[in-house]
């Protein structure tokens, strides 16, 4: 009789949770009934009576079945404990390798079905009823086509197409149900095993999987990203490195801090000198040994005087192009489209003989890279145009109604609204005559006063000069490099601002 009652208190894993399920599956909707209940009483005179009424229902309806959740749960562990200690009693008889390990196997399954996580059991009842319904879905379409070819035997064309037409109405709404069957299906074998190990082990083995993927995904990137800084940066620390390197007259170099020593003929230490890399950062600013001051000055009033003249240029090209409507506009905005795609050098023939009729070249080439860097500049409008486009044109209405003008309009509304495009504008600039090389050595040929420092510093690498001012030239490059960083690491917002605010029209 004890072992009767033992085998009727076994209670599985899954029976606990199809409870917990069940129960609040109800309580949910009593807690909606409830709700809805109070709605319609909202303005009734016993509405405080059923809100106490039903709400001390509710709380009854939980504690019932926080009861009997306890009381199962007490019934599952005994189950489990006994079902422990009876597999423990059935590995103790057994001495052959083997039949221990296939029974440590089946035991394993056993306790996995018991505690409800057996995920291979799951997947074979979701497969078979999935058969099963569609055997059942093609033994309908079978039929339903067998009585179709029967209901269409001895009619007439006008009644056969009538009837067809019905028949094919009720086809559709037949290969609608049986979608509506799958949907179903699937719907509730995931609400009957959503509190089960197996959707919980699978969502558990999902998340895993993701967070894996993503370390692996952001190591790689990480280390790609890691690895092209490296090869960006190091040939700049390689020249930052030469322009700090300090030699003797023994052949001894170092970077930054050298020691020269001095012996006598004994080998005796006589003096030591200490030898400082910024010499040759000092050596650039003597200006009887060379002209780099003078390069850098030219580079320094070249990228002002560019950067002023094509920011005041491509600001009024770019509003009269976005808020000016006339004749021909469409054909010059595609004809400077045109002319861009062409490399600037193609015009270096006929700009250099028109600059050198005006005495431009040479000594007076500053002035002429000037003028063709200005001169030049309208045709860079695409950036600009879209910013000015995303600016409300009611705001142009607005000013004009008031008694503004066209440039009043200019001057007092779009360029306080463009502060970031107009920094885009004088970086790109400034940046562009900075660095200039091929149309500065064609202009400034053979006069060491006009160079900008791009083209002064090239002439350091010739055959005869390298050895000796190699390490000032680095130094120079350094040197060339501090403004642009600074200034585009400080403006850097403004940039990214001006490029996104404009390039697209809004």
């Amino acid at each position: 009789m004890a072992e009767e009652n033992a085998v009727a208190t076994v209670v599985t894993a899954q029976q606990v949770k199809d409870l917990v399920f069940d129960n609040s599956q109800k309580i949910g909707e009593f807690r909606l009934v409830m709700k809805q209940d109070i709605k319609r009483a909202r303005f009734a005179a016993e509405k405080r009576t059923i809100r106490m009424t039903e709400g001390d229902e509710l709380k009854d309806m939980i504690a019932k079945a926080n009861f009997e959740e306890k009381a199962l749960q007490v019934q599952y562990e005994a189950s489990l404990a006994a079902l422990k200690e009876r597999q423990a009693q059935e590995l103790e008889g057994v001495t052959d390798p083997i039949e221990l390990q296939e029974l440590k196997l089946a035991q394993q399954a056993e306790f996995n079905k018991f505690i409800g996580r057996d995920d291979k059991v799951v997947k074979i009842q979701n497969k078979a009823q999935m058969l099963d319904l569609k055997e059942r879905q093609a033994k309908e379409t079978e039929e339903f086509a067998a009585r179709k070819a029967t209901a269409l035997e001895g009619l007439s064309e006008e009644e056969a197409k009538v009837k067809s037409d019905e028949l094919k109405a009720e086809e559709k709404a037949l290969n609608k149900n049986h979608k509506h069957e799958e949907a179903l299906l699937v719907m509730k074998q995931r609400q009957l095993y959503a509190s089960t190990g197996y959707y919980v082990s699978k969502q558990r083995n999902h998340k895993s999987s993701q967070k894996r993927n993503r370390i692996i995904a952001n190591t790689s990137i990480y280390v790609g990203l890691t690895i092209i800084s490296l090869l960006w940066l190091l040939p700049f620390v390689f020249i930052l490195l030469q322009s700090l390197r300090t030699e003797t007259y023994h052949g001894v170099s170092g970077y930054l801090l050298l020691i020269d020593r001095e012996y006598d003929e004994f080998g005796n230490v006589i003096s030591r000198h200490w030898n400082v890399g910024w010499d040759n950062y000092a050596a650039l600013f003597k200006t009887s040994e060379n002209n780099f001051l003078k390069w850098y000055l030219n580079t320094f009033i070249i990228a002002v005087c560019t950067a002023v003249g094509q920011t005041i240029m491509v600001l009024l090209v770019s509003y009269g192009l976005s808020r000016l409507r006339f004749r021909g506009r469409k054909m010059l905005m595609n004809v400077m489209l045109v002319l861009g795609m062409f490399p600037g050098f193609l015009t270096m023939i006929i700009l250099y003989w028109m600059l050198s009729d005006m005495g431009l070249t040479q000594s007076g080439a500053v002035g002429g890279i000037i003028l063709v860097n200005i001169a030049s500049s309208g045709m860079g409008y695409y950036v600009c145009k879209g910013y000015f486009d995303t600016i409300p044109k009611t705001l142009d209405e607005a000013a004009r109604v008031d008694g503004a003008t066209r440039a009043g309009v200019f001057f007092k509304v779009i360029i306080p609204m463009s502060g970031s495009i107009i920094i885009y504008v004088i970086l790109t600039a400034f940046m562009g005559p900075w660095a200039d090389y091929i149309f500065a050595s064609y202009i400034a040929f053979g006069e060491e006063s006009s160079y900008n420092v791009a083209v002064g510093l090239y002439t350091w690498l010739t055959k005869d000069q390298i050895n000796s001012m190699y390490t000032e030239f680095c130094a120079g490059g350094v040197l060339v490099a501090i403004p642009v960083t600074v200034l585009f690491m400080c403006l850097q917002r403004f940039y990214v601002e001006g490029v996104t605010g404009g390039a697209v029209k809004g």
